[in-house]
């Protein structure tokens, strides 16, 4: 039940602004470009004061018929410890369960006891690590040719992002591909893109993914190439079981700095995409 200071609604893309506003207090990644394409994608719902600010989001994705996903579940802090938290996660999952597909989310520590009350539970962990820039050791050399991302070269990423996922994931990527320059590196095989690497570019901080990769050596190439290009911090967050590629990144200087729960509501599938394997980091996610 939504208190009587508080109205909700779905969410539009008037709202972008107002939810990179929630992401910026969060210290989470996302413009307004970001949420534009999120929303875009399937959806969401927010929380609106009676001045009209919004005060909490959450935004749904959907990839029928494999998966659906919850992010950016987002509180206002002047507003936490409301119940606002559980009750956006509530919507979100209404929002896909009217869509019949299973519901998978990312949780950070002020979530996880909201999702695990509801009925989620770990399927495994997303690994952060991180480095300051300039610190990095180089244990080897880049295996093939890395280069950065050209326009000519998008509908082969779309189309590589696709079957690894397993659904049309243009729409989110659009704030990466639509920039001059591209925010993103291309690894080249036998003529055909191997892999790719995007980033998220802060003032003080670089978030490198998604990122997508046939193997370790490629991906460890297109760390390689994006990490001299970022300020400040550099992180990216590896699903665990990419054990090789979380050791090659260690031996170069990077960090693990936390371990997030990726979990799943009444599902004891495990990681729902197309081709885990070639998954080698998410989206960037938070901006320390």
């Amino acid at each position: 039940m939504i208190a009587s200071d508080l109205s909700g609604r779905r969410l539009t893309l008037d709202d972008a602004a107002a939810g990179a506003r929630l992401s910026d207090l969060a210290g989470w990644s996302g413009t307004v470009e970001d949420w534009r394409a999120r929303i875009a994608h399937t959806g969401g719902f927010g929380l609106y004061d009676l001045k009209g600010l919004l005060v909490a989001a959450g935004l749904v994705f959907a990839f029928a018929p494999r998966m659906g996903f919850i992010g950016n579940i987002l509180v206002d802090p002047d507003w936490r410890g409301r119940g606002l938290g559980r009750l956006m996660t509530q919507r979100c999952m209404a929002m896909l369960q009217a869509m019949r597909l299973p519901i998978y989310l990312i949780a950070t520590q002020l979530g996880l006891p909201i999702y695990l009350k509801l009925g989620f539970t770990e399927i495994d962990k997303l690994v952060h690590l991180r480095q300051r820039a300039g610190e990095g050791r180089r244990s080897g050399p880049s295996n093939g040719a890395v280069r950065p991302m050209m326009r000519d070269d998008i509908d082969a990423v779309l189309d590589l992002d696709a079957r690894v996922y397993g659904g049309d994931r243009a729409i989110m990527l659009q704030p990466h591909l639509s920039e001059q320059p591209i925010r993103g590196v291309v690894a080249i095989a036998a003529g055909r893109v191997a892999g790719y690497a995007c980033v998220a570019n802060r003032r003080t901080y670089g978030g490198i993914g998604p990122l997508v990769a046939k193997d370790t050596a490629v991906a460890l190439a297109l760390v390689r190439a994006l990490a001299p290009q970022m300020p400040g911090l550099i992180g990216c967050d590896v699903p665990a079981y990419q054990t090789d590629f979380i050791a090659a990144l260690k031996s170069e200087g990077y960090r693990r700095a936390e371990a997030v729960p990726f979990m799943g509501y009444q599902t004891d599938r495990a990681w729902p995409f197309a081709r885990p394997a070639e998954l080698f980091a998410g989206a960037a996610r938070a901006a320390c």
